[in-house]
Order: structure tokens, then sequence, then C-alpha cells
């Protein structure tokens, strides 16, 4: 294979990686947002591709001197492969790294977005803790959500259960190994059983983790993944409690002061454990 010909495959696989981020963009539209696409050129950057989100979930294309195409936000694909093909022809761009996206009106930042979209899904604003985060309660589980606007990122953070004895004498057990090395044996069968939700051992701590991408940000899978967290808070019960030798938070045997929960009431704002 000759040197050209290595370079117009990794040509291609770069604008097939630049099409899947425009995918994943135009997925994830909502309300008014939108972007616009420039170009750099010899004279400075110029505007060549226009892409809004319009009711009934559709998509509004807009190539520089054409007229304005709507699609199902569903096509984002295919959309996202003909926008490709628009610049590297009619637009002449060499390369990706040519390009530049832009909101052309403003959008709401990651976090103002989390915040709407929990307060839809809740039907209520959230109220947030000392660090800024959000604090949701699922069935009497507190569940914080940890926006990193820097890093794109989501993060749904629960604690499960505390107190979990350091490896030596347990209180219910006094098999070989110790409470926390059983704790960590276990987290292996319970991750492979929740595949999306991850569960880690904090010094003496149970919590479970959902990562999720702030960019593009879609409320939808925020609503999904609560949902799923959800479902997996149920098994946490005094069962499940001494599987690991701890104590759930809100246990009837722990005081009141203990509790990140306790006498909770809409509008309490929380400290998020340590």
């Amino acid at each position: 294979m000759t040197d050209p010909d290595r370079f117009d495959e990794a040509l291609d696989r770069d604008w097939a990686r630049y099409a899947s981020h425009l995918a994943r963009r135009i997925t994830g539209l909502t309300g008014s947002d939108g972007f616009e696409l420039l170009a750099d050129t010899a004279t400075g950057s110029a505007t060549c591709v226009r892409v809004r989100s319009c009711p009934e979930a559709r998509v509004a294309l807009e190539v520089s001197g054409g007229e304005a195409v709507t699609r199902p936000i569903s096509e984002a694909d295919m959309l996202a492969r003909h926008i490709v093909s628009l610049l590297r022809g009619r637009g002449r761009v060499p390369h990706p790294a040519f390009l530049q996206a832009h909101p052309p009106f403003a959008i709401a930042d990651l976090r103002e977005r989390v915040s709407d979209a929990l307060s839809h899904i809740l039907g209520r604003p959230v109220p947030v803790d000392a660090d800024g985060d959000f604090v949701v309660v699922l069935d009497s589980q507190v569940v914080f959500v940890v926006v990193d606007a820097e890093d794109d990122s989501i993060k749904l953070w629960a604690p499960l259960l505390h107190g979990i004895p350091e490896d030596g004498t347990s209180r219910a057990h006094a098999s070989p190994g110790g409470p926390r090395t059983r704790a960590l044996a276990e987290l292996t069968e319970l991750n492979r059983g929740w595949p999306h939700i991850k569960v880690v051992l904090v010094e003496d701590r149970l919590v479970a983790t959902v990562d999720l991408l702030g960019d593009p940000f879609v409320p939808r899978h925020l609503s999904e993944l609560l949902e799923r967290l959800r479902g997996f808070i149920a098994v946490v019960d005094e069962r499940f409690a001494r599987r690991f030798d701890g104590m759930r938070y809100g246990s009837e045997t722990d005081s009141d002061a203990d509790l990140p929960g306790a006498g909770l009431t809409e509008g309490t704002v929380f400290d998020e454990p340590t």
C-alpha cells in the first residue's frame, strides 16, 4: 500500500469519527438548542452549516447558500453523514481539524440543563447540598447528582451502606478474610448483575455510582438511569446489609443524627458524605 493510500484511509477514518460526534450532538438537541459549524479559511472563519432543534422531535439543517430542510431527529446518523459529505465536497474542507462548532445563540450550560431536567422528571425544583450537588430522593434513598461542567460529565452517587467493619472480627460472621475482604469479593458478582451501575467500597461505606455523558446531554438518558438506579436501590434491604456486614442508611438501628436523609422534607439541603 502506498503512502497516499494510507493518508486517504486515515482521512476517511477521521471524517467517520467526526460524523459520529455530529450524530451524538444532533441526538442531544432539545428545546431551542442548536449549533453551527465554522470552517477556517484564508480570510477567517466562515459559517457553513447550521443545525437547530425543531418541535415534534425534528431537526432543521441549513447549509450556507441553501434552504433549510427538516428531518426527524431519529435520522441523526444520516444527517451527520450528509453534513460530512457536503463539507468535504461543496465546502472543500480538507479535514475536521479545520472546523469548529459554535452555539449560534445562548444555550443553557450543563448545570442549568440538568437542573431543568430533574425538575421536569420529579415535578418540583430539586434542592442542592453545600457542595452544589443536586439531591434527589428515590423511595427514601438519597441520590446525589454531581455535575462536572468542565469535564462535561454527570455522576449519580448513592450511599448504600456504612459501618462495614475493617478486616478482623466481624459483627455477624466468624469466617476468615474479614468483612471488607468479603465485601470486595461480593462486589464482583453484584456489578456483574447490574452492568450499568458501579458499586464500590469506600473505606467503611458501600456506594453506587452511575456515569453519564454531558456532551451531548440527553434528559431522557438521565431519566432512564434514575429509574435503573431506583430498581437497584429496591434490593438494598436488611438482608443485603447483612451480606456485607454493614448498616443501611436509614436503618432503624441507626440514630437519626447518623442518617443523611433523617428528617427529610422537600427542600432539605444535604452535605454529601465524605
